[in-house]
């Protein structure tokens, strides 16, 4: 929705209501919004599964070694994503 500003400062983008979307919505607007970081907030902790298994940090772990690990994970989910695209 889209409204012009009464102070002729111009056009505001009014931001959809993230309680009311589905799951599906939500993603799909925040891989067009990828720092919308009020949507992702919805998603990944106003409905966080409370059932979801819960990893600690690894503090012990020197920090190039946790960015090591996240740049794999993150490369082999894209990976992933890539194998299911294609088929």
């Amino acid at each position: 929705m889209v409204s012009c500003c009464p102070f002729g400062e111009g056009i505001v983008t009014m931001k959809p209501d993230f309680k009311q979307m589905t799951r599906s919505e939500l993603k799909k607007y925040i891989r067009s919004n990828p720092t919308d970081e009020e949507a992702i907030r919805e998603l990944f902790v106003n409905r966080r599964n409370p059932n979801a298994k819960k990893y600690p940090y690894p503090y012990d772990m020197p920090q190039e070694e946790v960015e090591a690990v996240f740049k794999a994970k993150l490369n082999e989910a894209g990976d992933s994503q890539e194998r299911t695209s294609i088929n």
